[in-house]
């Protein structure tokens, strides 16, 4: 048997109540369901510090991909459904493929152009860059080493806006999402009064 560990996190501006947590024997969530656990409430991350559960499924069995699926209470109206699912996938040693995480983005809030710093895990080469889902061909991603990265924000990059920003390995993987606040740029203000 196999024990799975769970992060799940909040990126939205609600708190969440009445979470489900569901594990799937397959590839999506219309595999045989493993395992099931709930979550009261999620707080929201509203100063922009992550917000999120540890749990944990033990005795699952020899399954070679599981897909863990994540339900709230009904009424909340959420920008993407992309990041409610994810799947893992177990090699024929027995080992799991681990997706990679973002646990940090420094700073939090970006201009365009701006450069930012990320830590986190099972960080590699070549990873590709979502914003909410879709692959985002304007962000430049430069892995460090397996826990750091730096990721370029383009100049053309549309502000004010908000980049729901999770990453994808070579194994087909994603990571969480964190949200990522782009600000416009400043006016600059010339002693002649005029603004430029």
């Amino acid at each position: 048997t196999g024990t799975l560990s769970v992060r799940v996190h909040n990126i939205g501006a609600v708190d969440l109540s009445g979470v489900t947590v569901d594990v799937h024997d397959g590839a999506d969530s219309s595999a045989p369901l493993l395992a099931s656990q709930s979550l009261a409430s999620l707080a929201a991350p509203l100063d922009l510090t992550p917000r999120f559960a540890d749990l944990t499924f033990a005795g699952l069995g020899a399954s070679t991909v599981l897909t863990v699926a994540i339900s709230a209470a009904t009424g909340i109206n959420e920008v993407t459904l992309d990041n409610n699912q994810a799947n893992i996938v177990v090699n024929g040693s027995g080992t799991t493929a681990q997706p990679p995480m973002i646990l940090a983005i420094e700073p939090p809030t970006a201009t365009p152009g701006a450069s930012l710093a990320l830590t986190g895990a099972n960080f590699e080469a070549g990873m590709a860059v979502f914003d909410a889902g879709v692959i985002a061909a304007g962000l430049a991603l430069t892995v460090i080493d397996a826990n750091t990265a730096q990721l370029l924000v383009p100049g053309s990059q549309p502000a004010p806006a908000t980049i729901l920003l999770s990453l994808g390995n070579s194994a087909g993987l994603e990571s969480n999402v964190l949200p990522v606040m782009v600000n416009p740029l400043a006016a600059a203000v010339f002693a002649d009064g005029f603004e430029n």
